[in-house]
């Protein structure tokens, strides 16, 4: 079954998340072990356009 781009960014979206939620638990695992306090500050975006012959995006951040 072929992807269309919609469930492919959906797919690589819901990926990212994932990563930024491990982050995060670890994180909290330092602060836990007393080790370290590190607080990790998202940079969401989001892709506006894409030009398909250059490949650059313009993104609204």
């Amino acid at each position: 079954m072929q992807k269309n781009r919609s469930q492919i960014s959906r797919v690589n979206n819901a990926q990212s998340q994932i990563f930024e939620n491990q982050i995060i638990m670890a994180c909290m695992g330092y602060i836990n072990e007393k080790r370290a306090y590190i607080e990790k500050t998202p940079e969401p975006f989001r892709v506006i356009s894409k030009n398909h012959t250059t490949g650059v995006l313009q993104e609204d951040l």
